[in-house]
């Protein structure tokens, strides 16, 4: 991770953030963050993956991480990366997309999650459904695909007719 006062003030602050909280494989939630932030480019997407997780947890707010003196820029991206309790998934990254460091760090998180999907010893009918919106939500992310009006996908509208085969070629000796 890039080493620096702010990312520092972070991972404190998502620590004690996530304390007591786990992913769905029994790791402390923290480690998903500390992982992410490790692959992050930037101070501040490394900040904003950390300072993601903190918010994420019942009790942090924008508010206490500013008055921490995190840098604005991952705060407010943090904030963006915070999905609303009922919010739609698909909704949340649509939001997330108008805006460049949370898209980016949304995206890097994408491909870590489906990385470690890769490690699974089986996926069940639950993990590959939750795989395929992680592969969905990164199109959406960079363009490929678009969510419609009617809560399909532009993927799935419109797909080209696959072009009829060439006729066969005739026996030979035989007219045509």
């Amino acid at each position: 991770m890039i080493a620096t006062t702010s990312t520092s003030a972070a991972a404190r602050f998502a620590q004690r953030a996530c304390a007591g909280r786990f992913d769905r494989t029994g790791r402390p939630l923290f480690d998903h963050y500390r992982r992410l932030a490790e692959a992050m480019e930037t101070e501040q997407e490394a900040c904003a993956a950390l300072l993601a997780g903190a918010l994420e947890g019942p009790d942090a707010t924008s508010d206490e991480l500013s008055a921490a003196g995190l840098p604005d820029e991952a705060v407010r991206a943090a904030g963006v990366l915070a999905r609303g309790k009922a919010e739609d998934y698909f909704d949340y990254i649509a939001r997330v997309k108008e805006d460049a460091l949370a898209a980016r760090v949304k995206r890097c998180e994408l491909d870590l999650l489906i990385a470690e999907m890769d490690d699974y010893v089986s996926l069940t009918g639950t993990d590959r459904k939750r795989r395929s919106s992680y592969e969905k939500a990164r199109d959406l992310l960079d363009g490929t695909d678009e969510l419609l009006f009617d809560g399909t996908f532009a993927s799935q509208h419109g797909q080209a007719p696959v072009p009829a085969a060439p006729p066969a070629p005739a026996p030979p000796g035989s007219r045509r």
